[in-house]
């Protein structure tokens, strides 16, 4: 039902997990690490756009299939479709589409918009939680790529989708934090079948 979104190392799993514990809701886990681990492909590895698009495209259907079992259930999911399109564009430069790749940009763009709008009510989007150190198993952090992502992130969340309310939480107190997402948590419950088209805070 709510999907949290954010930069990497911005605590999505840590304040998915407390609060789905706090009130009471399942916590879904989205392991997007498994799908590397399934094609035997380093996260951090560089590589061409058109193959790092394709692992994109598996993570999406990777997502979509998870979420799609669990239309109608409440749960706080510690990804959402919004993560992989931006790690998508932001491997994007002037010179990296042709017309093929375009498009194909294009019909990947449409479908995490699509699975947003069928499988979520609401995305708690999350600021960055800089100077955090580096841990074993996660990403490494560098607070100008950070920088970089969620203001593409920021983007992304714009569009307006049907049924989906998204927010923003600027806190970086995980107990700030945690209220705000039960404020948004219930008023996405209250919400029916309306929207807001336009980020808001759940403080505000």
């Amino acid at each position: 039902m709510i999907g949290l979104a954010g930069a990497h190392r911005s605590g999505k799993s840590t304040l998915a997990r407390l609060v789905a514990e706090k009130i009471g809701i399942e916590y879904l886990d989205m392991d997007v690490g498994q799908v590397f681990k399934d094609l035997g492909v380093d996260p951090k590895a560089m590589m061409p756009f058109e193959e790092r698009l394709v692992i994109q495209e598996k993570i999406l259907d990777h997502i979509g299939a998870k979420l799609s079992l669990r239309i109608g259930q409440r749960f706080i999911a510690d990804r959402t479709p919004y993560d992989v399109l931006m790690y998508t564009l932001a491997d994007v430069q002037r010179g990296t589409l042709d017309d093929r790749l375009r498009a194909k940009v294009s019909a990947h763009m449409d479908r995490g918009y699509r699975i947003v709008a069928e499988t979520l009510r609401g995305v708690l989007v999350l600021s960055p939680l800089y100077g955090l150190p580096d841990a074993p198993g996660k990403a490494q952090t560098c607070p100008i790529y950070t920088g970089h992502v969620n203001a593409i992130l920021q983007d992304i969340v714009r569009m307006p989708l049907p049924n989906t309310m998204v927010a923003v939480t600027d806190h970086l107190d995980l107990n700030e934090r945690a209220m705000d997402l039960v404020v948004f948590h219930n008023a996405v419950l209250h919400a029916g079948s309306e929207s807001k088209s336009t980020l808001w805070t759940p403080n505000s």
